[in-house]
C-alpha cells in the first residue's frame, strides 16, 4: 500500500490530516521493515560467527563469548525507526514470513549443521535482509516525500502546529 505509487500522487489534494495519516503509516511500515531487517542480521550475525568460529578452530569460551557478544551489541547507529509511537510487533505476511526462515530448527543449531548448509542459510537470509533492506529504503523515500508536503503546508500556514493538539 505504502509503495504503492498513488499513494504520494496528488499530495496537493490531500488534507493534512490525511497526509499525517499516511506519513504515519509509512513510518510505522518503515519500523517494521526495520525490525524484520534487524532479525535476519542477528540469525546472520551467529551463523558468521560459526563459520568464523570453524575457520579459527576457536574453542568453547570463546565461541559463547562471540555468541554473547552478538546478541547483546547495541543496535546500529541508524535509529531513524525508533519511536515510541510505532509499533514493530505488527504481524504482516511478510513478517510471518521472516518469521518461518527464523524458526527453521536447522538453524537454531548451527554448530551441527555442515558448513555447506550454515552457507547456504546464510545466503538465504542475506538475500531475504537484501530485500527487506530495499522495501525500507523506498518506505524511508515515502516518508520523506510527506515530510516535505506537511513541511510546505506548515510553511505556506495552511496547516499549524496548533491542529496536532486538538
Amino acid at each position: 500500500m505504502v509503495l504503492d505509487p498513488s499513494y504520494i500522487t496528488g499530495l496537493g489534494a490531500v488534507a493534512v490530516p490525511d497526509l499525517r495519516g499516511r506519513r504515519k503509516a509509512a513510518e510505522e511500515e518503515e519500523a517494521e521493515l526495520s525490525y524484520q531487517r534487524r532479525l535476519l542480521q542477528a540469525r546472520i550475525d551467529v551463523i558468521d560467527s560459526e563459520l568464523q568460529r570453524r575457520h579459527a578452530s576457536t574453542k568453547g569460551a570463546q565461541a559463547v563469548a562471540d555468541v554473547v557478544a552478538i546478541l547483546t551489541a547495541e543496535p546500529s547507529a541508524d535509529v531513524r525507526h525508533i519511536s515510541p509511537h510505532h509499533d514493530p510487533s505488527l504481524l504482516t505476511q511478510q513478517r510471518r514470513a521472516v518469521q518461518r526462515l527464523l524458526a527453521d530448527p536447522a538453524l537454531s543449531y548451527v554448530t551441527v549443521l555442515s558448513t555447506e548448509d550454515l552457507a547456504t542459510a546464510r545466503e538465504q537470509l542475506a538475500d531475504y535482509e537484501h530485500d527487506i533492506s530495499s522495501q525500507r529504503s523506498s518506505v524511508q523515500e515515502v516518508v520523506d516525500v510527506l515530510t516535505a508536503e506537511l513541511m510546505v503546508r506548515y510553511r505556506n500556514r495552511e496547516a499549524t502546529i496548533d491542529t496536532l493538539l486538538t
